[in-house]
């Protein structure tokens, strides 16, 4: 919103009768809001309205202050009086815009943007965050077609290529997305979420070195992010790198230990590579932090299986029947860790009742050859 002040205050400014005081007044007042001591700002700004209530550029420059000064319902009634005194000023209707769209009011901000676009051709901030409302209401035909405006105005703004881009890489326009990226580029080689969305861009079309080459770069800036963290960990697994895979996946469960979906698909790495005791480990913490019931569990009791606790894998495999997951395989599952059991519980038992049937059996045919051999020294 900060954008638009000199504009407003140079209307103020043509327009207002100010005696000598109130003219100090607002001097005091510009000069807080410039710089940024928006409390300041908004007490002179009081004053003057106190003397003029119906003045909407002082109204407007308020609502300027308070959003800054983190007040944005004050701001919001501010710009509602000022839009409601003066209906022709279009960075009133873009500002009240901005407070609609980070409520995440779409509708209104579209209709605030429409107004803002109707009373000044050209507005290229209004199609760019028109833009944004109707990426967030799930329209991105529209969106695409205001960035194109706004890039058709303001060709050299890196911001409207990546946020078409990502529109364009939702889109399943491979193509597109990559020039438009790529173009981002080229006009701020150091945009980082440039290199996060080509890695997903690769990521989901499985080219795995291109992938790695622009998550990793996108690392090289910041290393918070837990999601390339992880996308670049599967990356790693799905082309055999397991010790890069495991340490990145650490690495993200460290910023985030609570997080469901890192532990889950750390859990399946070390399931695929033989480690059940860390697989049963981050499944479990999947589980706890409350991931849908499914793989996760399904995964678990394999892992179970395979530690010899059969009883565990029973109990997850036992949750599994209330939904759909794999059910015949589970039912199946189940059977196959209760048999095992059994053995395991009677295995004692059953060897010495087989030992005892070998026993028998060598004792009759025994018995059978002595008997035979006593009739023939009869006989003879």
């Amino acid at each position: 919103m900060k954008r638009v002040i000199t504009v407003v205050l140079v209307l103020l400014l043509a327009n207002s009768a100010f005696s000598l005081n109130q003219l100090e007044t607002f001097k005091k007042a510009y000069k807080s809001l410039k710089s940024s001591n928006y409390e300041q700002s908004i007490d002179n700004f009081n004053k003057l309205i106190d003397a003029d209530q119906h003045n909407p550029s002082l109204l407007y420059n308020r609502a300027l202050a308070k959003y800054n000064f983190s007040d944005k319902e004050g701001a919001l009634k501010d710009l509602n009086l000022s839009i409601s005194l003066f209906e022709f000023d279009p960075h009133a209707f873009y500002n009240r815009a901005i407070i609609h769209f980070e409520n995440a009011n779409y509708e209104k901000a579209i209709e605030d943007l429409n107004m803002s676009i109707a009373l000044m051709e050209g507005y290229t901030e209004a199609h760019a965050l028109r833009a944004k409302c109707y990426e967030r209401s799930g329209d991105r035909t529209n969106a695409i077609l205001d960035l194109n405006l706004a890039i058709g105005q303001h060709e050299g703004n890196a911001d409207y290529y990546y946020d078409r881009g990502r529109l364009y890489s939702d889109e399943g326009n491979f193509n597109n997305a990559l020039l438009d990226l790529n173009k981002c580029l080229s006009k701020s080689p150091n945009f980082k979420e440039v290199y996060w969305a080509l890695g997903d861009l690769y990521f989901e079309r499985n080219d795995l070195s291109m992938a790695e080459k622009n998550y990793g770069k996108y690392l090289e800036f910041d290393r918070t992010s837990v999601h390339v963290l992880q996308n670049l960990g599967l990356t790693y697994f799905l082309a055999g790198d397991i010790e890069n895979s495991v340490e990145l996946f650490n690495e993200a469960i460290s910023i985030d230990p609570e997080n469901k979906d890192l532990h889950y698909n750390l859990g399946l790495v070390q399931f695929e590579v033989g480690d059940f005791e860390k697989s049963v480990f981050h499944l479990s913490k999947a589980i706890e932090s409350g991931i849908a019931l499914g793989q996760a569990h399904y995964f678990r009791a394999k892992s179970y299986e395979n530690l010899g606790r059969i009883e565990g894998a029973i109990g997850d495999y036992k949750k599994l029947l209330s939904t759909n997951y794999k059910t015949s395989e589970v039912k199946n599952e189940i059977i196959e860790a209760k048999v095992a059991i059994f053995f395991a519980k009677h295995w004692m038992n059953l060897l010495l009742s087989i030992l005892m049937v070998i026993c028998s059996i060598l004792f009759l045919r025994r018995w059978k050859l002595a008997r035979s051999l006593y009739r023939k020294a009869i006989a003879t």
